[in-house]
């Protein structure tokens, strides 16, 4: 039995998307400031993790090892995801007010406002983090995460048949070119093949954008980056 693996474009929603920001001043913040300053001028939740020496470059902090974990990852697309240095524990760090204590927690679920925390210990389960997540989410955003979240998982698999189909005759095109020219007659056959998989694609990419999209509460929608960068590929591809 030939091993599952996911394709591109299902990998590239999986993937999270950290920013590592940098405090520009040593003055220290307290714990809503330091949400504040973290939070800037993006309208989504934050899903903060504190990097330590045993999971600095991963994301052990977040995810259990033994799980895919997918769904969870999808859902960060709805979070603004943010990793801190492991000397965020120092008193003196302006945002240290993020993680006090002797055994400080290793992430922060934090709603927008600030006003709504669910601390991550760093060895939660999959059921946990997903829970958690929801939680937060209900908070800030009008449509159901949970509902969401399982309709765009279910996409995924059809954005992987998609991506085979397209490989597969995309190198069919290119053996019959090498073989025998551009002008080969099979090829208009396998061109018309590729462009019906093409609009397939879009057509689920549109589909996609009704489970991707979450409506603020605070008014107006937020897309999934995964799903801007989508279409600026799609644009650029339909202009070759």
């Amino acid at each position: 039995m030939i091993p599952f693996t996911r394709q591109d474009t299902s990998k590239r929603r999986l993937k999270v998307r950290w920013n590592y920001p940098s405090a520009k001043d040593e003055e220290l913040l307290d714990l809503q400031g330091s949400i504040e300053e973290l939070r800037g001028d993006d309208p989504r939740p934050l899903l903060i993790i504190r990097e330590c020496g045993n999971c600095k470059g991963s994301d052990k902090a977040l995810f259990n090892i033994r799980a895919k974990n997918e769904k969870a990852r999808l859902m960060t697309r709805w979070f603004h995801c943010i990793k801190l240095p492991p000397y965020i524990t120092d008193p003196s760090h302006r945002w240290h007010s993020l993680f006090t204590g002797k055994r400080p927690a290793h992430g922060l679920i934090v709603s927008w406002d600030g006003k709504k925390t669910v601390p991550l210990s760093g060895a939660q389960s999959q059921k946990t983090l997903h829970d958690a997540m929801v939680k937060i989410l209900r908070t800030d955003y009008k449509r159901d995460p949970a509902r969401n979240v399982s309709r765009w998982f279910q996409t995924l698999s059809h954005f992987d048949h998609l991506d085979v189909q397209k490989q597969n005759v995309t190198r069919e095109i290119e053996a019959v070119v090498e073989r025998h020219g551009p002008k080969a007659k099979k090829l208009k056959a396998l061109q018309k093949k590729k462009g019906k998989i093409e609009r397939q694609i879009a057509k689920a990419l549109e589909q996609e954008k009704q489970y991707a999209n979450l409506e603020l509460k605070r008014g107006g929608k937020i897309r999934s980056h995964s799903v801007l960068l989508e279409e600026i590929r799609n644009k650029k591809d339909a202009n070759k």
